[in-house]
């Protein structure tokens, strides 16, 4: 039996006891479950040297070493090494510029006084394979630009040696296209998961503190004004008594001078939009983790329609938020087995056309979308209707075909409806539509309630191919 790969780690850190700190968090992380070998080295001229006489897995890089300081270390390291998954330590002070690192093609960042076992063991996990989706997709991409050269160059060739190669030269091209069609879906499907999964991840802990310090503020706030209260039945009292008449004077002077009242009862309103926005916040994070579902072993399995639906609203709210308006109309529908990741795909797609297609006509009051969830025969369905510009007819029967659309140059690659049109297929089930020009256009999106063993592995198999690749 073959042993399991060792996770080969450089660390370039001049500081002997942060180097000891993440030797013991790495061992910490991963147990005995991953075999690891970790390279310190103290300068970055060493580090380089590391890198040109052997391979690695991901590199734990200090910005502040003795001989490179700031962005430049990052920057001489990732120009040796642009396929090795960076992540940037960096100390509380100097955040700014490890998030500088971040966008110039670091893979991460950690903050060395924040960091722990859990914490390290999925910025290394990430890290890595995001570098190495990175990797897989410039290969492919280079690949298609390579192979679409080579194909473009022997098309114009067929042209000249004989025109009546045309029809097999037509034939080669849409085969070529169909190929870029799915490796575009391929790239599509994985990144959104992974950029959603990623943006909840990392707003998650900041969200926790934001909520922990806004209760204990909350709770702060109702003992200092019931320690008011209590102050000001001991002033009362004292006044009746008159003592202190002056002071008592004087005090509510003051109290009256920077409006304490009206402030103790603003304040209250501000705790409730306060925690309406926090609330708001943590249910866009909850949307964007159930959107993404990264993983891909897991991706066929059973999926609830309505909440679906549900999730890509949010996730889509800042489309049509300024365009239109959506009325839901969900009615009870049944649990169905599917790809969450894929049907989610073509309600985000259909709902963003329709915003889209409002918001071409420039109008004075919003538009109107409507979304709707039934049962019908064997199918649990889902409709979004816009009243929007319409599609003309003499265009419909094209809408579906790839690279088709009616947008205008730069506003869409016309992938998206083919994209859905496939997803609906491969499930067994179908998109229909439905366009009347001047009053707006209906898709309808009908998905199996059961599925055979047929269509589930015809489903299973391009999400395999994605998770090979």
């Amino acid at each position: 039996m073959a042993k399991p790969a060792i996770l080969k780690i450089l660390l370039a850190e001049d500081e002997p006891g942060d180097a000891v700190l993440v030797r013991n968090l790495v061992a910490g992380a991963f147990g005995t479950s991953v075999r690891f070998e970790l390279v310190h080295v103290g300068t970055l001229q060493a580090a380089l040297d590391t890198l040109a006489a052997a391979p690695f897995d991901v590199m734990l890089l200090d910005l502040g070493l003795p001989d490179s300081q700031g962005l430049e270390t990052f920057r001489k390291t990732h120009a040796r090494a642009q396929d090795l998954p960076i992540i940037v330590m960096s100390g509380l002070s100097d955040e700014t510029v490890a998030v500088r690192a971040v966008q110039e093609g670091a893979q991460d960042y950690v903050v060395k006084g924040n960091l722990d076992e859990q914490m390290l063991a999925r910025t290394l996990r990430y890290s890595i394979e995001r570098k190495r989706n990175e990797v897989v997709i410039r290969r492919l991409n280079d690949e298609l630009e390579h192979a679409v050269q080579e194909r473009t160059a022997e098309l114009v060739a067929e042209r000249d040696r004989a025109r009546a190669m045309a029809e097999q030269l037509k034939d080669a091209y849409e085969s070529l296209q169909a190929t870029q069609t799915q490796l575009i879906m391929r790239e599509k499907l994985a990144s959104v998961g992974q950029l959603a999964a990623g943006i909840a991840h990392e707003l998650n802990n900041p969200v926790g503190f934001i909520l922990n310090n806004f209760s204990a503020l909350r709770k702060s706030v109702e003992v200092f004004t019931d320690l008011l209260g209590a102050y000001r039945g001991l002033a009362a009292c004292a006044e009746k008594a008159g003592a202190c008449t002056s002071e008592i004077e004087a005090l509510k002077a003051r109290e009256k001078a920077t409006s304490l009242d009206f402030i103790l009862g603003d304040m209250r309103e501000l705790f409730n939009d306060t925690r309406e926005g926090i609330d708001r916040v943590t249910a866009i994070l909850d949307a964007m983790r159930d959107f993404s579902r990264p993983d891909r072993k897991q991706e066929l399995g059973p999926y609830k329609l309505n909440r679906g639906v549900e999730t890509t609203l949010t996730i889509a709210r800042n489309v049509y938020k300024y365009c239109a308006d959506v009325k839901l109309d969900l009615k009870p529908v049944r649990e169905i087995t599917a790809s969450p990741n894929q049907v989610n795909q073509v309600l985000l797609n259909l709902i963003v056309n329709a915003a889209q297609a409002i918001g071409e006509q420039n109008r004075k009051q919003k538009g109107r979308i409507v979304i709707r969830t039934y049962e019908e025969g064997p199918f649990v369905c889902c409709s979004v209707a816009d009243d929007g510009p319409g599609i003309p007819k003499d265009i419909q029967a094209k809408i579906f075909d790839p690279f088709f659309t009616t947008k205008k140059p730069g506003k869409g690659t016309g992938l998206g409806l083919s994209i859905s049109y496939d997803i609906a297929r491969k499930h067994g089930g179908e998109l229909c539509l439905e366009s009347e020009p001047g009053k707006g256009t209906c898709f309808v999106l009908k998905l199996p309630l059961s599925m055979d063993d047929e269509e589930a592995d015809r489903l299973r198999a391009p999400i395999q191919e994605a998770a090979d690749a």
